[in-house]
């Protein structure tokens, strides 16, 4: 550095242009640093989204919940960045964060109807072997739940208080949504103690999304056209075909979510439900072993072997 150069930053109180230098190669440094992290945010934020997160948080969304401070983004603050300064997270759920997260979910989205949409088919095919009996085959979706609209708010009725039906409807797609794991916790532990109700409303807003569109997928000719659209993402096409929730789902998403939440609680459809649907599941592992059971209002329920003698009481 000159005299100069030393005498003119002393007169403006500009930096030297050595330090500028310095300055703007640490800046650029940090630059990269920062746009490294990005990368691996991006990454972990996708592994949280489809293996861990997506089991309590909103599976169909609206923009609002996925703004800066809301839950979501708070939730994946406290475990990806908590030790980051607020500005530089920020930063990086406006530049990629938010849209990775939504691309993660929309994926997670698309598998789990495309697991329920696999044991559709199935009891669909087997329905059709058996000749079409009568209350074989999966369930109409108002045959679990309906909607009406009441003083200007959509009001659910069903679920819970359909009983048996239900119950025979969940531990049937129960895994389809929450994984292998369920029908093995279902028999010891009350649904909601680990079956959240986001998961359990997705669901039910899937399976509605696409039954009549499945059904005649199976029902039609080999040489028909499958003409029923999707319910609700009828304007999604090919591999995106569950892509597209438009206001009517999210809403009717959210208020299944309310109404399973309510229920979860109420008297007779809460811990009285769960503990029918536990012995449920009890009941087919002893089903399945031979033995014949004869439930005593989904109370107490004896066992019985071929001789008809007691052979266990639960």
């Amino acid at each position: 550095m000159t005299n100069e150069d030393t005498s003119l930053a002393a007169v403006t109180g500009a930096d030297p242009p050595q330090n500028r230098r310095v300055v703007a190669v640490r800046q650029q440094d940090e630059a990269l640093q920062w746009t490294l992290k990005y990368e691996v945010w991006d990454s972990t934020c996708k592994r949280l989204v489809t293996k861990s997160l997506f089991l309590y948080q909103p599976i169909i969304t609206n923009p609002q919940q996925l703004n800066a401070y809301e839950r979501i983004f708070s939730e994946l603050r406290r475990r990806m960045g908590k030790n980051v300064p607020e500005d530089v997270f920020i930063g990086w759920w406006q530049e990629s964060g938010r849209k990775v997260y939504s691309r993660a979910l929309n994926q997670k989205r698309q598998t789990l109807s495309n697991n329920i949409k696999l044991t559709v088919m199935k009891k669909l095919k087997v329905w059709k072997a058996g000749g079409f009996q009568e209350g074989g085959g999966p369930p109409n979706p108002r045959d679990l739940f309906r909607s009406n609209i009441a003083d200007g708010k959509t009001v659910i009725t069903g679920l819970r208080e359909n009983g048996d039906a239900y119950i025979s409807f969940l531990r049937d797609f129960g895994k389809t949504v929450y994984g292998k794991k369920f029908d093995k916790l279902s028999k010891t532990r009350a649904l909601n103690k680990f079956f959240p109700g986001v998961l359990e409303a997705f669901l039910l807003i899937a399976y509605e999304n696409g039954y009549a569109r499945w059904k005649q997928e199976v029902l039609k000719g080999p040489e028909e056209e499958n003409t029923v659209p999707f319910k609700f993402t009828s304007s999604a096409k090919g591999s995106r075909c569950h892509e597209g929730w438009g206001r009517p789902a999210t809403q009717l998403y959210t208020t299944l979510y309310e109404t399973i939440g309510r229920q979860r609680i109420r008297s007779g459809l809460g811990s009285e439900f769960d503990r029918r649907f536990m012995i449920s599941g009890q009941v087919e592992v002893v089903l399945s072993n031979g033995r014949d059971a004869v439930p005593d209002d989904w109370g107490n329920f004896e066992l019985f072997n071929a001789d008809g003698e007691e052979s266990i009481g639960v």
